[in-house]
């Protein structure tokens, strides 16, 4: 991982984004799940809802894996772009001085292109992640619908709540053993019940419009990214 300070403090305000943001998160999740009796309603009342029903510790369902990956996303993203850039430079002939950051920066395509290529990177290692913290929240949802009602009703909410869960692709294979246990041994389980329904494709539903979205959006933010550091540097 690179040594530039400018990583570190991204990782820890990243780590604090995530922390502060997960519940939106959460949220969003709920509402595209498809079907019907699962809703609170909107994005307000799903998150009133959710601390009324199910306590505040619900609206952090599967923020463990997420930050699990906070470390090595940053670390593949940044230090990619980082080695990509410096070999750059260096066959250009204008490698930048040792220890430093260097002033000369990339055209704007190869920045743009480098950043793309840095956050797809990290897209695909860390994707299978990002299924598990889905599978979890849907996971909290499932359990929440059947506490809500008495045993005899538990079976019909289940399908329910299966039903809902079709809207995000893979359900929530094992839900009551999974979503039963807590910290690294629920997303232990869960990682277990995703290979033993799909297999290793599991881990990676969805993957290409995430590709689609996560392409421009990281080379827009590492072009700003870069762009801004060079600016306050030159203040300094």
């Amino acid at each position: 991982m690179t040594d530039d300070p400018w990583t570190h403090n991204c990782l820890i305000i990243g780590l604090t984004a995530t922390m502060a943001c997960f519940p939106l998160d959460v949220v969003r999740t709920r509402l595209l799940a498809k079907g019907n009796g699962l809703r609170y309603g909107g994005p307000f009342q799903t998150i009133a809802g959710i601390v009324k029903h199910e306590g505040p510790s619900a609206l952090y369902s599967g923020v463990l894996p997420a930050l699990i990956g906070m470390a090595p996303a940053g670390a593949i993203f940044y230090g990619l772009y980082d080695l990509l850039k410096h070999r750059h430079l260096e066959a250009v002939g204008a490698p930048p001085p040792p220890g430093t950051v260097p002033q000369l920066q990339l055209e704007a395509q190869w920045t743009l292109l480098y950043g793309a290529l840095s956050g797809m990177a990290s897209e695909i290692v860390l994707y299978p992640l990002e299924v598990v913290r889905r599978r979890i929240q849907l996971q909290s949802m499932v359990m929440a619908a059947a506490k809500a009602s008495s045993m005899k009703h538990t079976a019909g909410l289940m399908a329910v709540a299966a039903a809902a869960a079709g809207g995000i692709k893979g359900a929530v294979p094992g839900t009551s053993a999974a979503a039963a246990a807590g910290g690294l041994r629920r997303v232990a389980l869960t990682c277990q019940d995703i290979w033993k329904a799909e297999g290793p494709a599991g881990f990676y539903a969805g993957m290409a419009p995430n590709l689609i979205q996560v392409l421009p959006s990281s080379a827009l933010s590492y072009y700003t990214y870069d762009r801004f550091k060079v600016l306050l540097q030159a203040q300094v």
